[in-house]
């Protein structure tokens, strides 16, 4: 479904009837299509028709979901029902189920470290304390801009912190960094997010005339934060989360000496947090160590994933895969991640998975993909590739790669960086030594194919 009334809708409906929603990207090709559906055990299918071709290219519809489970917005598709023919029934609502606040009501893709993305079923709770956490953090809040797609969390946990407040959601499809400024003005936003990229675009002379009270953030550079303020006249404060665990961390509205430090802040209400070393046991202050995360409304479990599962939980705990430390006042900075995610503007994609779709191609003998640093976008992927003998980038270009993968990927998870390479580092093991490979090659971009120039550098 697009970004569009009828997406929060049908949401908002599913969960009235205890009805468990898959947020699915648009941009999914058929493949991916056809993997979350498949691993989210569908029933029904909701899709627009602008995006019906792609639905039956996956092969879903028949094998996967029912054909008369496929309900068509705006047009038929035979043996379907339209949304249109349904809402002449609206009239009719059924009985409503008896919902717990531990029931649950998403399931949401992530991508993870070990292998293809995985289904974060989530409780209705998750909403019920990320909504009414930020009405409490922010309650003076009138107008919330949205700009992410609705299969995101983001505008999801909008919306809940709306209905907290009686505010207002101001829907724009897709972030901009030419229109933010604008979207924010022209809407009278007073809470917005912004981001490195937003920080960094050229100033305008009317962009502190606006009715701004509060940016959220995650990962600003502390460098921007302090000039960020003053740019947007507007208190800027981080906020971390991820899809299993919502918001855990936050910087107080009060805490002004702390902009610009690099802290995203102290445990956020309904949350517990545990900085702990490998063998889970609690580190010292000022150490570093993986953060734990408990409490009310956290992701339940990954569907049809019993050895995720038990890799992410340790008796209450959820194991983020994020390394942090704490200060000895209680504020908590992010040092790095753990897992094998890169992280491209807003999206997270796996390193696995692109590494999957790169080994199809049958002149590729060996390959491996990381993050390259960008001021930009955060991250950008990077391919390490070993052709087969008799191989070369010549016959086997990054153009053809991109080609290739391009029908196995959503387009923000290809790469943009290619490597080639005679040998890898190894383990001792005879495993690619990755964080050798990354350490030796990924943090730079000399001697690679850069896609967005076309050149080699």
């Amino acid at each position: 479904m697009p970004t569009a009334p009828e997406h929060l809708a049908a949401w908002v409906a599913l969960a009235k009837l205890g009805a468990v929603s898959i947020g699915i990207n648009p941009s999914y090709t058929p493949n991916e299509l056809k993997y979350t559906l498949t691993d989210g055990k569908a029933d029904y299918v909701l899709v627009a028709s602008d995006f019906l071709d792609n639905l039956k290219s996956s092969g879903v519809i028949g094998s996967t979901v029912d054909s008369k489970n496929v309900v068509v917005w705006e047009e038929n598709l035979e043996s379907s029902e339209t949304w249109n023919k349904l809402l002449e029934f609206a009239k009719d609502i059924p009985e409503f189920a008896s919902i717990a606040l531990e029931d649950p009501i998403n399931i949401l893709y992530t991508s993870g470290s070990t292998g293809f993305p995985k289904g974060c079923v989530l409780p209705h709770s998750y909403w019920v304390v990320k909504g009414k956490v930020m009405a409490k953090l922010w309650p003076d809040v009138t107008r919330i801009q949205s700009d992410a797609p609705f299969h995101y969390m983001g505008p999801l946990w909008r919306f809940a912190f709306a209905c907290y407040l009686g505010a207002a959601v101001c829907v724009s499809p897709r972030a901009s960094l030419t229109r933010f400024m604008k979207r924010w003005q022209d809407n009278n936003i007073d809470f917005g997010w912004v981001n490195n990229a937003m920080s960094m675009t050229t100033p305008g002379e009317t962009d502190g005339k606006n009715n701004l009270k509060v940016l959220g953030a995650s990962n600003i550079n502390p460098r921007l934060h302090r000039a960020a303020e003053a740019r947007f006249n507007a208190v800027i404060r981080e906020h971390y989360g991820m899809t299993e665990i919502g918001l855990a961390i936050v910087m107080p509205k009060e805490a002004v000496e702390m902009v610009g430090s690099g802290s995203c802040g102290v445990v956020a209400p309904f949350r517990d947090c545990m900085i702990a070393d490998e063998s889970g046991n609690p580190v010292a202050t000022g150490e570093i160590g993986e953060l734990y995360v408990s409490g009310m409304g956290i992701v339940k479990e990954y569907i049809g994933r019993p050895e995720a599962n038990r890799d992410a939980f340790t008796g209450k705990w959820f194991k983020t895969g994020d390394l942090f430390r704490q200060d000895e006042n209680g504020f908590y900075y992010f040092h790095s991640r753990i897992k094998d995610i890169i992280r491209r503007s807003s999206e997270n994609i796996s390193a696995t998975e692109v590494e999957a779709a790169l080994a199809t191609i049958a002149e590729i003998e060996e390959v491996a993909v990381g993050p390259v640093a960008d001021p930009m976008r955060g991250e950008e992927v990077k391919a390490f590739i070993i052709l087969k003998e008799d191989e070369s980038p010549d016959t086997v270009t990054p153009a053809s790669i991109i080609a290739h993968c391009s029908h196995l990927l959503a387009r923000y998870k290809l790469p943009r960086y290619f490597q080639f390479f005679s040998e890898f580092p190894r383990t001792s093991s005879n495993k690619i030594a990755k964080k050798l490979l990354l350490d030796g090659q990924g943090t730079s971009v000399t001697g690679t194919f850069d896609v967005t120039s076309g050149k080699w550098s």
